[in-house]
């Protein structure tokens, strides 16, 4: 008798300290619920049984990016002197009204490109100002809300004649690499940090058309100038790379971008290999190339009003001919994170009063459009607000509840082919 009250007392104590699923939501464990305590959007789900999920590869993921648009001439506004500030360049602040507009628009990926220089502090820590990384989160945080794709980079960092602000251009020379490399990893491993809440919806980009036209041109005359040149843009991006992976958590799989010399297409796949080199990687199939696309220049930034030759198709068809055989077909994805065409005609760097042919704008944004997408290619509209004295690539209002955006950019959107599901 002892013996069996002895077996029910266990019994009944065994019950207790196991109860059912019952009150447990889904029948998981509470530690894969909600939080409810204001955990940043985009935070993925933990998988319940113990096994790690499948990662989908980078090429998936930028088919599911489709149509982008940037933000631009705000948060990567620069002076040479000065703090220009989110606004500095004409643009109203962003809001969270803005954001949503855009997808209502039909975009399902932002790049937002941020300038960092001028709220970094002095090495050896180069600490970023916590107003400034709090505000750029927040934008974060309404893209990532909308379950759109953010692609989140430092901008004008690393572009030309901006003075000093034009820090990263700087690696190319000898006596300021190893302090320019500290900086660079020391402001990634800042953003990798306060970003690493977020799931794969983020994107990070390294820089923006990385250059170092004060060392060598375009051209590359000087044979060890260029090697000197492709070879620094490889330590960047190997650096980014191994910054992002070593804070570990969400960033150990972050899809990362990566930019080509210049972005420019012909410059990085005829030098492809042997002067410039994708970055290794901890984990495979998280990487994707970055290239812009402005071709031809003379009509999307110059004086020619008119596109749409025969030859200027060839031209187009050739480019992305070449980045499908160097670059797609041997498994890595690519992001065409600029391509735009102004409004009006420019010429001596001053907009004229002739605008560009409605129907051949509209006709080179449909044929590089659907060019990206025929290719599983995510192509980024370069935007940059549309405003009364904005006569450029400006195609999206961005003024206190109008939003609009332009008849070319509505006809383009809506005439894009998509692959079947």
């Amino acid at each position: 008798m002892r013996k069996f009250l002895f077996l029910l007392i266990g019994i009944i104590l065994l019950m207790l300290a196991c109860p059912s699923n019952e009150n447990v939501p889904n029948g998981n464990n509470t530690e894969n619920q909600d939080p409810g305590n204001g955990e940043e959007p985009g935070v993925g789900d933990e998988p319940g049984d113990g096994e790690e999920p499948e990662l989908r590869t980078a090429a998936e993921h930028v088919r599911d990016m489709r149509l982008a648009v940037n933000i631009g001439n705000s948060f990567d506004s620069v002076n040479i002197t000065g703090i220009a500030g989110q606004t500095g360049w004409g643009n109203p602040a962003v809001s969270q009204a803005y954001i949503k507009s855009l997808k209502t628009h039909g975009f399902t990926t932002i790049r937002f490109p941020v300038t960092w220089a001028d709220y970094i502090g002095e090495g050896p820590e180069y600490t970023v100002s916590s107003s400034w990384m709090a505000r750029v989160q927040q934008v974060v945080n309404w893209i990532l809300a909308e379950d759109m794709y953010c692609i989140l980079n430092v901008h004008h960092d690393s572009s030309p004649n901006i003075g000093a602000k034009s820090w990263i251009e700087r690696a190319a020379h000898p006596d300021e690499e190893t302090d320019v490399m500290a900086k660079y990893n020391a402001l990634w491993h800042q953003i990798a940090n306060n970003f690493n809440y977020a799931s794969d919806l983020l994107v990070l980009e390294g820089m923006n058309e990385p250059q170092f036209d004060w060392l060598t041109s375009r051209s590359f005359s000087v044979p060890t100038n260029k090697t000197r040149a492709f070879d620094t843009l490889n330590n960047l991006n190997q650096t980014f790379v191994s910054t992002v992976r070593s804070t570990g958590g969400n960033n150990a799989s972050r899809l990362l971008l990566i930019p080509g010399y210049w972005t420019d297409i012909d410059i990085t796949i005829d030098n492809w290999g042997t002067f410039f080199k994708m970055p290794t990687d901890t984990i495979e199939n998280r990487i994707i190339l970055s290239l812009h696309y402005y071709t031809p220049w003379n009509f999307c930034g110059g004086n020619s009003t008119t596109w749409g030759s025969q030859s200027d198709r060839n031209s187009l068809n050739n480019l992305y001919n070449k980045v499908k055989v160097n670059v797609l077909d041997k498994g890595i994805p690519v992001i065409i994170g600029e391509y735009a065409v102004n409004l009006y005609n420019m010429q001596n760097n001053a907009y004229t009063s002739t605008p560009k042919n409605s129907a051949n704008r509209i006709d080179w944004m449909l044929s590089v459009t659907q060019k990206c997408i025929d290719l599983g290619i995510c192509p980024v509209l370069w935007d940059t607000g549309m405003k009364t004295s904005n006569k450029g690539m400006a195609d999206i209002e961005r003024g206190l509840g109008s939003f609009n955006i332009s008849s070319d950019l509505r006809v383009m959107i809506d005439s894009v082919v998509w692959p079947s599901p």
